[in-house]
């Protein structure tokens, strides 16, 4: 309610939603992303979450799919990243009205340390947990972290697949994404 009569009262509401719509949402979503892959491919594991999407869904993600999570989706968003920044260290503007045309403004210093304030907001939880998981700090009770379960015996009968994980992976699995035969996690 402040920030509403701090921004829309006074006549700069637009420019205070620009600020949330220049810093707080493509840039912190970009890098939440890159998180997740990274996260996904090389801390968790790809042979595991493959194995984990033929429990849920029956089958195997495609080669394609694979290349896409390993290397290709990393590599694309750093490269976005990388050119935010960049063009964030150029010149960050606005469009301003003024009288009967529309003029490009440099955002006040300010305004993009608010920005950043609002980028670090986002994401500063992924390495301030990943640190505590390190240190063994839990947010949640022992209790909560011991009822989340993932139900592998039922969705191995459910889609026929068989449990001594007996999968045999291609020569371009093993290849580009090193899986092994008798990979033990």
């Amino acid at each position: 309610m402040f920030i509403s009569l701090f921004a829309f009262a006074h006549g700069s509401g637009s420019y205070i939603f620009a600020i949330f719509d220049e810093f707080a949402s493509n840039f912190s979503l970009v890098l939440i992303a890159l998180f997740e892959l990274l996260a996904v491919s090389y801390v968790y594991g790809l042979k595991r979450f493959h194995d984990d999407c033929e429990l849920m869904t029956g089958k195997r993600p495609s080669m394609v799919i694979l290349l896409s999570w390993r290397y290709i989706s990393p590599i694309l968003l750093l490269v976005i990243i990388l050119a935010t920044v960049k063009q964030f260290s150029v010149e960050i503007t606005y469009d301003a009205w003024l009288d009967d045309h529309m003029e490009s403004k440099e955002w006040p210093t300010w305004c993009v340390i608010l920005g950043a304030i609002l980028v670090g907001c986002c994401t500063i939880w992924i390495p301030l947990i990943m640190v505590l998981n390190i240190f063994k700090v839990y947010l949640l009770p022992k209790e909560e972290l011991s009822r989340a379960s993932f139900p592998i015996d039922e969705l191995r009968d459910y889609h026929g697949l068989q449990e001594d994980g007996g999968r045999q992976f291609g020569r371009w699995e093993r290849v580009l994404f090193g899986f092994t035969n008798d990979d033990d996690y």
